[in-house]
């Protein structure tokens, strides 16, 4: 949730925030003047909200998106609409060239590493806090309506975004070593041959990711070396903090199980029914196979 308001404010390289720098310039600075301060800054922030959401409902869960292009959008996209006011009479044909002519090319995917999601979000919430201020905006009037209403939006939106912050900065040290400490995607093994090959070089590189232990217990248990898998197994286990909050949710239930096995090939009985209780007893999909071979094993029920 803090994502949705941190996001507008970070970006990814000086170059960015150069960029949006100079665009909302551009536009803010053409459209304060039309409608004032406090309007510019309440469709700033309420577009940036409505950026983050566009990028999170219609991206592909994964990518990581920062940067103020939404909210620049929203202003963009609120201009064109404001030029078809009354006191935007002298400047509207300027206005209006200078908004779809940056609006538009933004809003056409050309790029993989621009969030166009982000982009359309914004201009939504843009046009549609355009029409919304054509509302209140009388037509004789130099500028809209309700300024104070605005004024408390903007300060309500740049509140959020700083108390937004306080969760960055309790968990950044969390995420910058997951960030060296795991095995990418793109290291993955895949099939247990390759499990074993490459498990003595991913636990080594990557001692903190209970997978890598995990894949060399496996080829432990295929060379029959069950003491070896044990100590594999319970080093995985370890982990603790990672296998709750970076892990699948049923990579604990898949270890735990495969040490109740190795316990029971060890004629541990005791020790492997009561590491197997949870798993025995856990409710969650995708269990079904190690559950039954638990149950086989005699180490359920």
């Amino acid at each position: 949730m803090w994502r949705l308001f941190t996001a507008p404010l970070l970006h990814a390289s000086l170059a960015h925030i150069l960029g949006n720098s100079v665009v909302l310039l551009i536009a803010g600075w053409r459209l304060e003047r039309l409608i004032g301060r406090a309007w510019v800054a309440a469709i700033f922030f309420v577009s940036a909200l409505g950026g983050s959401l566009g990028s999170v409902c219609l991206n592909a869960q994964g990518p990581v998106s920062v940067g103020a292009s939404g909210a620049i959008m929203g202003l963009l996209a609120a201009a064109f609409v404001c030029s078809f006011h009354l006191a935007a009479y002298e400047t509207r044909g300027r206005m209006r060239f200078l908004s779809l002519r940056l609006l538009i090319p933004a809003l056409i995917p050309t790029s993989g590493m621009i969030d166009y999601s982000c982009h359309f979000g914004g201009a939504v919430t843009g046009v549609a806090l355009g029409f919304l201020l054509q509302g209140v905006w009388p037509e004789m009037e130099d500028r809209p309506h309700f300024g104070k209403a605005a004024a408390m939006v903007a300060s309500l939106g740049a509140a959020l975004s700083l108390v937004a912050f306080v969760p960055v900065a309790l968990t950044y040290s969390h995420f910058a070593a997951r960030e060296d400490g795991l095995i990418s995607e793109a290291e993955l093994p895949h099939g247990q041959d390759e499990m074993a090959a490459r498990a003595a070089g991913l636990s080594v590189r990557y001692p903190r990711d209970p997978r890598g232990h995990f894949y060399r217990a496996i080829g432990y248990l295929k060379a029959q070396d069950s003491a070896a898998a044990e100590g594999e197994l319970r080093a995985a286990l370890a982990q603790g903090d990672v296998l709750d909050n970076d892990m699948p949710p049923n990579l604990r239930y898949v270890i735990t199980g495969a040490l109740a096995i190795t316990l029971h090939d060890e004629r541990r009985e005791d020790e492997a029914r009561t590491t197997a209780g949870p798993v025995c007893t856990a409710v969650a999909p995708g269990l079904g196979s190690l559950k039954a071979v638990l149950v086989k094993a005699k180490l359920c029920g």
